[in-house]
């Protein structure tokens, strides 16, 4: 089969290409034009088209991100035209990697280490799963696959964009959920924190009598005990949830051990570096809950030290001010943070567009706004001390990874 994929340059949707690939079909794509490393990696033998020869094409994959590129909108509106076969990459998903036993790993923080270090187990354990994790692994592990036997291992995200009308994970059949948190993370996709609240809900209805929900224990247990199933609770440490379930599907405590200790870790996910007795950490976090997690978890490993902070605010939903809500609460650990450039869109209104002001307002003397890259090297340059352990937060971008290497490289 002849596939395009539209928006083809995500977490999601690359990988997708690939394993569309490696089963047999001809895959091309479509995306802005500067594609990056890591994803161009895997894109690498992929065509990615600037025309479309549409004739050609038996199947159109439409990727949430499609529509933040001027020309994926247009072949969409060609494709609808010309009544071409279509379908959203999260309808795809739901139809080609869910199986019978169908196990979901939700929340606002940690289901991509989840639902990749379940997948690992499960491979290992030969089980054959399908999967899909929205991070790179760091091993020859790809983040997605398709397979045929009834197991399924998919993060499932709570957000709504593309095509969905709906939240991407209530797409999805289940019988197990891992659920992390229930976080107004996305305030892009969600006009209020009951809204936001009410997606949960109705994921947890779904799962069936004979399932099992594995939840964090400070989740409101007004959402969890919405849950028809039995209920499993677990403290904040991840691999508790991984444990859990493997307990309740008989797989040898050793073994889920074993292969949790040999996980070859993910792209961007606590990535660690030390040079000069100054600890480096590369992480995708954005959000309050992410944030806060992330610089407990260093806090921990690194009692002794100082935390500081280098924020690329990337996210789309950082653009609206509503979005730094429990900001001073998410880097309460942090001894300062460098605001790199605030890029801004100009279709948000101005009263609701994010400042440095809003920043400032809230994180106070704590947060300083250096939107030049030079002048954030050359603060590092000057500031950074042993003992130190710098985090780099940032959603993407190219540039401001080779700045964050360029600071590591000149300590």
């Amino acid at each position: 089969m002849n596939i395009h994929i539209l928006g083809i340059a995500g977490t999601m949707t690359a990988p997708l290409a690939l394993e569309l690939k490696n089963k047999g079909h001809t895959v091309s794509g479509s995306d802005q034009k500067q594609i990056y490393p890591p994803i161009s990696d895997i894109l690498k033998d992929i065509k990615i088209n600037q025309t479309i020869d549409y004739s050609k094409i038996d199947l159109f994959i439409i990727g949430s991100s499609y529509d933040k590129f001027q020309n994926c909108r247009q072949e969409f509106e060609t494709i609808k035209k010309i009544k071409k076969k279509y379908i959203s990459a999260t309808k795809y998903i739901a139809q080609n990697i869910i199986k019978t036993n169908s196990i979901l790993v939700a929340g606002s923080y940690g289901k991509t280490t989840i639902a990749a270090k379940l997948a690992w187990i499960f491979k290992n354990l030969d089980y054959q799963p399908s999967y899909m994790f929205g991070g790179l692994s760091l091993g020859n592990f790809p983040s997605l696959k398709i397979d045929d036997s009834p197991w399924s291992i998919v993060e499932a995200d709570e957000s709504i964009n593309g095509l969905d009308t709906e939240a991407k994970f209530l797409s999805f059949k289940i019988k197990y959920l891992i659920l992390t948190s229930t976080d107004w993370e996305h305030k892009d996709c969600y006009p209020s924190a009951k809204a936001n609240r009410q997606a949960y809900i109705d994921l947890i209805k779904k799962i069936p009598q004979d399932g099992l929900l594995i939840a964090n224990e400070d989740i409101d247990k007004k959402i969890v005990n919405h849950c028809p199933s039995q209920i499993i609770l677990y403290k904040k440490e991840n691999e508790q949830a991984i444990v859990k379930l493997c307990g309740n599907l008989k797989i040898k405590p050793n073994l889920v051990k074993k292969y949790l200790q040999n996980f070859p870790g993910l792209y961007r996910r606590f990535q660690i570096k030390e040079k000069n007795n100054i600890v480096f950490v590369d992480d995708f976090a954005q959000s309050e809950p992410r944030i806060k997690y992330t610089l407990q978890k260093i806090s921990t490993q690194y009692p002794n030290k100082i935390i500081k902070v280098f924020f690329e605010p990337h996210a789309s939903f950082l653009k609206y001010q509503e979005s730094l809500q429990n900001f001073d609460q998410a880097f309460e650990l942090a001894s300062e943070i460098i605001l790199s450039k605030i890029k801004f869109s100009p279709d948000i209104n101005k009263n609701k567009r994010v400042t440095f002001a809003n920043y400032k307002n809230i994180l106070k003397e704590k947060i300083q706004y250096l939107p030049i890259n030079q002048d954030i090297l050359s603060h590092y340059k000057k500031t950074l001390k042993k003992g130190d352990v710098l985090v780099h937060f940032s959603s993407g971008g190219k540039e401001g990874l080779e700045l964050f290497n360029k600071i590591i490289h000149n300590t």
